[in-house]
């Protein structure tokens, strides 16, 4: 109970929300738009060809059910064999037939009933819906792979780009003048870094492997099964390291915030004096977002007696937030500040206490 009371105090309600909305994401997904090949009732269709207009069109993405009951009029996907001279799925409306003998289809915009029989463990599943257009434009990803990564690595810079000027105030700006620049890479260490690569790379290729076992149908086979655990086990890694290097987690403090907080610390003997209250913030991680938006440098304070550390964020017209981080008890403490110790002259607050 001290453990899930301990997450709720650093977490809070908003984790929560956030969990249970993508556990519902998760299931829905699973429900109503998993495809077959893994489990799901779903297959997608890149309909080519004129036999279903003005209903379906070439380029159109049609989606289908598995149904446990299928009737004559039931636009269906069924898959045929090559004696008949076509090989693969076809999108058909059902003719005649039964479950028991076999359905026969044929094209709404066809004269002519098909001429193979599809036994029922052959369909499928029945259409639901059609995204016009959709496979035209999945064609083209496939067939120009290169520019579609460039349009979408271009668009994931977006959310590096400065959209707001940095606005240092003259307190910050003095304090910046004499303090330390402390190193990004703050106590992480090569084979860290090294483990987070090799598992972020494993998880990527067994990702295209499962792809491509899912375009086989082939991922419920013992191959399938082994490549999708290796999946979940790299992927798993990989965001383990990744909450460890980047917020902290698992580490205990004071590495915990300086971790989370990498790159934007500024080592001070004293925190300046500020006009306005200081709002404490609950993790170093809600520091560090505030410190993004609006790009600026947290000034980092340790005191040489105790280990206590500060961390001061001062925005101009936006207020100014502090994270407090405290040794374990019984760490041994080291003296990390190459400063003279002197007096804060700002007021004490408790500090944080997790």
């Amino acid at each position: 109970m001290a453990a899930v009371r301990h997450w709720l105090s650093t977490h809070g309600l908003r984790s929560w929300v956030l969990t249970g909305l993508t556990a519902a994401l998760l299931l829905g997904w699973f429900q109503f738009l998993a495809p077959t090949a893994v489990g799901g009732r779903v297959s997608y269709v890149l309909v080519d060809g004129t036999s279903m207009e003005p209903m379906l069109h070439t380029g159109d993405l049609a989606i289908t059910e598995k149904r446990a009951f299928y009737s004559v009029g039931d636009l269906v996907l069924v898959h045929v064999s090559q004696d008949h001279g076509v090989a693969g799925a076809v999108i058909h409306r059902i003719a005649s037939g039964d479950a028991q003998s076999g359905w026969q289809t044929k094209g709404d915009n066809n004269s002519w009933v098909d001429p193979w029989t599809v036994p029922n463990d052959k369909v499928a599943g029945a259409y639901s819906f059609d995204v016009p257009g959709f496979g035209t434009a999945l064609s083209w990803v496939a067939a120009h792979p290169l520019p579609f990564g460039a349009i979408l690595a271009f668009l994931s810079l977006l959310f590096y780009i400065p959209w707001r000027r940095q606005h240092i105030t003259p307190g910050l700006a003095a304090a910046l003048a004499t303090a330390q620049h402390e190193s990004r890479r703050e106590g992480r260490s090569i084979g860290e870094y090294a483990s987070l690569s090799v598992s972020a790379l494993g998880a990527l290729a067994c990702l295209g492997l499962v792809g491509m076992l899912g375009m086989a149908h082939a991922l419920m086979t013992p191959l399938g099964l082994v490549v999708g655990l290796g999946l979940l086990w790299t992927g798993a890694i990989a965001l383990f390291l990744t909450n460890r290097l980047f917020d902290g987690s698992g580490v205990p403090e004071p590495s915990h915030s300086r971790y989370a907080l990498s790159g934007r610390l500024w080592l001070v003997a004293d925190l300046p004096s500020v006009d306005e209250a200081i709002t404490p913030v609950d993790s170093p991680v809600a520091l560090r977002s505030i410190a993004e938006k609006y790009r600026l440098p947290v000034l980092h304070q340790v005191d040489a007696d105790t280990g206590h550390q500060e961390f001061l964020l001062i925005t101009e017209g936006h207020g100014c937030y502090s994270w407090a981080a405290d040794l374990p008890a019984g760490h041994p403490h080291t003296h990390v500040a190459p400063h003279r110790h002197r007096s804060r002259h700002w007021p004490h607050r408790p500090a944080n206490h997790h």
